[in-house]
């Protein structure tokens, strides 16, 4: 079933969400992805003595919510961290390998900068950052393996509009550290009975749905058809081309 709004989907059911909990929030721009988070889990969690870590992966975007929070009560403020995925991946890449004692140490980072221990909640927006940017970035798996060992624990709580993919991918992931054991980081394996714990977690699905009834949709087969369009309507258009020089001959034509 779909709705509009983030949180109409949510209701109060994020009081429910546990240790261990993944949450996917699969929606598009504009239904109150972050909103939900800052205007209505944030308070929660303030009012549990509990913090958020925020992950994102732009810093326009890591600079506008900095900026939005700013004016926050201060013990809202104090609830919420926000950090880019990238500079988790810069970190990562400090870490060194001790051969002879064979664990990661990671220059006191993991203690003192970001501390696990402190977070109750971990957001992951646009979390297909992790597939979609390896692309071209080949650190993505960094950040994610962090996340993936760091906060196995904690509600983890992915939110993007193409959440398919990297839904499968982080379900699987879980699915093989279940039985896995791993030395990294400075800590010790995990036992195969410990590891299972990691997975017995609830898996909460979300969906909401844009309005765009406000849209008035054409479809235009011939290039001309759409600067006639432009000049038999009024207001404003934006209008996206992939060829500069048609581009051009628009801007000319609709002036």
């Amino acid at each position: 079933m779909f709705e509009k709004n983030v949180a109409d989907v949510i209701r109060n059911e994020y009081q429910n969400w546990k240790k261990y909990d993944k949450v996917f929030i699969s929606s598009p721009t504009g239904t109150g992805k972050t909103y939900f988070i800052l205007h209505v889990l944030l308070p929660y969690v303030s009012q549990q003595e509990k913090k958020i870590l925020y992950l994102v992966n732009r810093r326009i975007l890591k600079e506008q919510l900095e900026s939005e929070i700013s004016s926050f009560p201060f013990e809202l403020r104090e609830s919420i961290r926000i950090e880019l995925y990238q500079t988790i991946e810069i970190k990562m890449s400090e870490v060194k390998y001790d051969s002879q004692n064979r664990t990661h140490r990671a220059l006191g980072y993991l203690s003192v900068w970001i501390n696990p221990v402190d977070y109750d909640f971990v957001v992951c927006d646009e979390c297909h950052y992790f597939l979609a940017d390896s692309n071209y970035n080949t650190n993505t798996g960094l950040s994610f393996r962090w996340l993936q060992d760091m906060f196995s624990s904690k509600i983890r709580i992915f939110l993007s509009a193409t959440i398919t993919d990297i839904k499968e991918y982080i379900i699987s992931d879980d699915w093989k550290r279940r039985f896995g054991r791993t030395i990294c980081y400075g800590f010790h394996g995990k036992s195969t009975i410990a590891a299972q714990v990691v997975c017995q977690g609830k898996t909460w699905e979300y969906m909401a749905q844009a309005n765009y009834d406000y849209l008035n949709v054409h479809i235009i087969n011939k290039e001309d058809g759409i600067s006639e369009l432009v000049m038999n309507e009024k207001g404003k258009w934006l209008i996206f081309v992939d060829n500069i020089n048609f581009g051009e001959k628009l801007k000319k034509v609709c002036k």
